[in-house]
C-alpha cells in the first residue's frame, strides 16, 4: 500500500476496533492491512485527507470461514456491530464510510464465483468484477426496502392526525417504528408502499409521497421513506411480521422509538413538527 491509511476490516458482519492509549476504540491505521486477509483490499473513500480502505477477514456467518483469512490475529480486536452504538461512537462521516465498506467488503465475500459458470471471478474496476470465461460482470447489488409514515386525520388528536407505529419481530430491541418491506421484482416503489401496508396491517392507503433515502449496510439495503394517507381498513396485523401496531396521537408517542440518526426516526419527527415535505409532493 504505502500510504497511512484507515482500515476498516470485517469479521463477518462486525467491523473491527483496537484500543488507542487512553483506552478508547478507533479504526486501525497504517500503511498496510493490519491483518492478513484472503479479499480484495477495497478504498471507500477518504476521512480528513486519510484514504479509507475496506477488506473482509472472514466470510459471512452463513459461509464457511476462508482457511488463512488472519482471524487468528483478530483477538487483539473488538467488534462492532454497525447498528446505533457504531454511529454514536464513530460519528456521521466515518459511519457512513463504514456503511459502504461493509457493503463492499460482503459483496466481495459473495461475489468469487461467477453465477452463470461457476468459474472464479477477478476483479475489473473499482466496484465490479469480470468472469474471465464467460465474461459476465458483476456489481454490488443494492435491495431496496421502504419505510413510510401512515397517518389517519383525527379531529380530536393535536395536529389533527396521528401515525400508524408498529412492533416487528425482527427488530433489534424490539421497537416502535414505521411499516417497512422490501421491494419485489417488477414493483414500483409506491405499489410496494400500498402492498406492504395492506399485507402486514389490512389497511389501504394512498396520496404516497417520496421523503428521503438512508443506505443500511445490513448487508447491502437502500432504505427509501415514504409519506401516505390512510384511506380505509381495520388494523388486523400480519402476525408472521408484526408484534403489533396501533395509530398514536403527537402527545402520545411510544418511548421506544429508533436512534436519532435513522431514516424511520426522521420520518417520524418530520411528521411531529407538522412541516410541509422537503421534496415535490408527487401524489399517487
Amino acid at each position: 500500500m504505502g500510504q497511512d491509511s484507515l482500515w476498516f476490516m470485517f469479521d463477518g458482519a462486525l467491523l473491527l476496533l483496537r484500543e488507542d492509549d487512553a483506552g478508547k476504540r478507533v479504526l486501525p491505521r497504517g500503511e498496510v492491512p493490519p491483518l492478513a486477509t484472503n479479499y480484495l483490499v477495497q478504498r471507500v473513500g477518504e476521512y480528513r485527507g486519510v484514504p479509507c480502505m475496506a477488506m473482509a477477514l472472514s466470510a459471512s456467518p452463513l459461509c464457511k470461514k476462508a482457511p488463512g483469512s488472519g482471524l487468528a490475529g483478530a483477538a487483539a480486536y473488538t467488534g462492532l456491530d454497525l447498528h446505533y452504538r457504531a454511529y454514536e461512537l464513530l460519528g456521521e462521516e466515518l459511519y457512513s464510510l463504514a456503511t459502504r465498506a461493509r457493503e463492499l467488503a460482503y459483496w466481495d465475500v459473495n461475489s468469487q464465483f461467477c453465477p452463470a459458470c461457476g468459474n472464479r471471478n477477478l476483479p475489473d474496476s473499482a466496484i465490479s468484477k469480470k468472469c474471465p470465461a464467460c465474461g459476465k460482470e458483476l456489481f454490488p447489488p443494492v435491495s431496496v426496502a421502504i419505510l413510510v409514515v401512515v397517518s389517519r386525520k383525527n379531529s380530536l388528536a393535536p395536529g389533527g392526525d396521528e401515525i400508524l407505529l408498529g412492533r416487528a419481530h425482527r427488530a433489534a430491541g424490539i421497537f416502535h417504528s414505521l411499516l417497512a418491506g422490501f421491494l419485489e421484482a417488477g414493483e414500483t416503489l409506491e405499489a410496494c408502499v400500498r402492498r406492504e401496508v395492506l399485507e402486514e396491517t389490512s389497511l389501504v392507503v394512498n396520496n404516497i409521497r417520496y421523503f428521503g433515502s438512508q443506505p443500511w449496510p445490513h448487508p447491502s439495503n437502500l432504505m427509501a421513506g415514504f409519506f401516505a394517507d390512510y384511506v380505509s381498513g381495520e388494523i388486523k396485523i400480519q402476525e408472521s411480521e408484526l408484534l403489533s401496531a396501533d395509530f398514536f396521537r403527537r402527545d402520545g408517542l411510544p418511548p421506544d422509538l429508533p436512534h436519532e440518526f435513522s431514516l424511520s426516526r426522521r420520518l417520524i419527527n418530520w411528521w411531529v413538527s407538522g412541516e410541509a415535505l422537503p421534496y415535490g409532493n408527487n401524489n399517487c
